[in-house]
């Protein structure tokens, strides 16, 4: 009776635990993604053909939190909604810089291993198309590997895909050097026909569908990397 008891109670406590414990005893790697849809609220981001940035980031950010889950990655949104991710009452003014703090304040409450921010792009002067991703000149050599990851899978999912690119200047990525972080322009709102396709939920779905293909490689190739000298059990 005894020993049946001390089994129930070892079942209970092995439930309760988090996914991650569960991964560490096996030796897997469960995956946490931080998806950052830029602006929000009363920062509309670009604006083009009465198309807002800020409105396209959000709707692409829940279509890959849906994706990601399906494919067994957990996906965190710091934002889910038209709304920023500070209250309605902060001023405007010191409102941007504040905004990108506390995004990343939020992404560094999760022992994360990837972090996204998402954004449109625009060219005044025209004819600019494509995605692009983003890694600061400073980050890590993670970065990059994620980096060139999703570039490869816009090559191959995307029209007009541009290539990686490391010249930017971005106070998220700036703040989050140590982390596996890349900024993705989903293509340029100043383009009548991509504007046209970052409108449409299809069009989300899709590009979903591609970051997440993007996603995936670069995780099997940690995995690969890691597979020799991570341990059967901790």
């Amino acid at each position: 009776m005894r020993l049946i008891v001390i089994v129930a109670f070892v079942s209970a406590v092995l439930l309760a635990w988090p996914q991650a414990a569960w991964a560490r005893v096996y030796g897997l790697s469960p995956r946490i993604v931080i998806i950052d849809p830029g602006h929000g609220g009363r920062d509309s981001g670009a604006v083009y053909g009465g198309v807002g940035e800020a409105t396209v980031n959000v709707a692409v950010g829940r279509a890959l939190a849906d994706e990601l889950q399906s494919a067994g990655i957990s996906a965190v949104l710091t934002r889910k909604g038209a709304a920023g991710v500070l209250p309605p009452g902060t001023h405007y003014a010191v409102r941007p810089r504040e905004e990108m703090r506390e995004r990343v304040r939020r992404a560094r409450l999760y022992h994360f291993d990837a972090f996204l921010s998402l954004h449109c792009n625009a060219w005044a002067g025209g004819g600019a198309r494509g995605a692009q991703a983003f890694v600061d000149p400073a980050a890590l050599a993670s970065s990059g590997r994620l980096g060139a990851s999703l570039s490869e899978a816009f090559r191959e999912g995307l029209p007009h895909a541009r290539p990686l690119s490391r010249k930017i200047n971005h106070l998220v990525l700036k703040s989050l050097q140590d982390r596996t972080v890349v900024t993705v322009e989903m293509g340029f709102l100043s383009d009548g026909n991509e504007r046209a396709n970052l409108t449409s939920p299809s069009y989300h779905r899709r590009l979903a569908r591609v970051i997440t293909m993007g996603l995936a490689r670069y995780f099997s190739d940690v995995d690969g990397r890691e597979a020799s000298t991570r341990p059967l059990l901790e």
